[in-house]
């Protein structure tokens, strides 16, 4: 997976991740039904009202997708442990 480059979803796609598994994987809750597919790319960042406190975690690759949520497993080592309500999007804008 890590040698694969980045396919991201659809613009404007964004979500909220629902679920974690001990194997490292992530449910989120956006699906085909917001134009997501196996084998997209999305952006794994938590958001927060304390400056300073929010974070970019990493990218995830969709594996499983049903029409209202999708499965996903980072691409490489998260730079922390996603937590419920962490947000999920085909891109970030500005730094």
């Amino acid at each position: 997976m890590a040698g694969k480059p980045k396919n991201p979803a659809p613009d404007g796609v964004e979500g909220l991740v629902k679920g974690t598994s001990s194997q490292g994987l992530l449910t989120v809750s956006i699906g085909s039904d917001h134009g997501l597919q196996e084998g997209h790319t999305l952006e794994v960042f938590r958001l927060s009202n304390i400056q300073g406190q929010s974070r970019y975690l990493g990218t995830l690759r969709v594996i499983k997708v049903t029409p209202t949520e999708a499965v996903c497993q980072p691409v490489k080592p998260l730079t922390e442990k996603p937590q419920n309500g962490d947000r999920v999007a085909s891109k970030i804008l500005g730094s």
